[in-house]
């Protein structure tokens, strides 16, 4: 029996197999979803694969929102700048 072995796509490659399958069967992802994967055209194969690419799609998002929203989470806040008073209002200050 052959090894498992895995693979690991780019949101990139997911997007790229997703558009193959709207291409392929002239549907769109929203459309194939709506009909429950079960249109009369889609293979049962196809559409055990693009139900999975749409899946991971959604997970790869998610993924990556939530890396976007540590990384802002982790930044040092710096305080407003102090602004500096113009001549004018030192000299008002002086007097």
């Amino acid at each position: 029996m052959p090894a498992i072995r895995e693979v690991y796509f780019s949101l990139r490659e997911v997007e790229d197999y997703i558009r193959r399958f709207e291409e392929k069967y002239n549907m769109s992802s929203a459309d194939f979803l709506r009909s429950g994967g079960s249109t009369a055209v889609v293979t049962e194969d196809d559409a055990f694969e693009w139900e999975a690419f749409i899946a991971q799609r959604r997970e790869l998002e998610s993924v990556g929102r939530e890396i976007h929203r540590e990384y802002l989470g982790s930044l040092e806040r710096h305080p407003r700048r102090v602004r500096r008073a113009t001549d004018y209002e030192q000299v008002c200050c002086a007097a």
